[in-house]
């Protein structure tokens, strides 16, 4: 497991990232029981927390939430398998290789409607989704 910690205009940001490796790592996916999501749901617990990391399946957030002992919002990023592509291949030397988008996208379960949820389309730049984001909690704040 890996943890990167930055602060932010007060804001703790946490990107968590796993090397998927071995019959552990199929065990632990088989039963929802992967270690690092009850440590991201630990981090949360921190107010003003923001983390980035895949969550996938909805039992995988669900442990999330169960961690950190609080209401959780998700932000989903949303886009079609050919953004996704295009995104992936202008990334260098990144973790996860482009091969993987399509059992990355098989295994997607987008939030329920009964999840604390923000979902944002991911064709706008970067920084625009950034600002998107921070505007919707902002106002959910008010």
């Amino acid at each position: 497991r890996t943890v990167y910690v930055t602060e932010v205009e007060h804001t703790r940001l946490v990107q968590f990232r796993v090397e998927h490796a071995g019959a552990a790592w199929q065990r632990w996916q088989a039963t929802h029981d992967l270690p690092w999501l009850k440590t991201v749901g630990d981090v949360l617990k921190d107010e003003g927390t923001v983390i980035a990391c895949s969550a996938l399946k909805r039992a995988y957030r669900d442990v999330i939430r169960e961690h950190a002992g609080a209401e959780v919002t998700f932000l989903y990023l949303k886009g079609s398998r050919e953004v996704l592509l295009e995104r992936m291949a202008a990334r260098q030397r990144h973790f996860m290789p482009v091969s993987l988008l399509d059992s990355q996208l098989q295994t997607l379960e987008e939030p329920g409607p009964d999840e604390r949820a923000i979902t944002i389309g991911i064709e706008p730049s970067v920084p625009e989704i950034v600002g998107e984001f921070v505007k919707i909690i902002a106002e959910s704040k008010a």
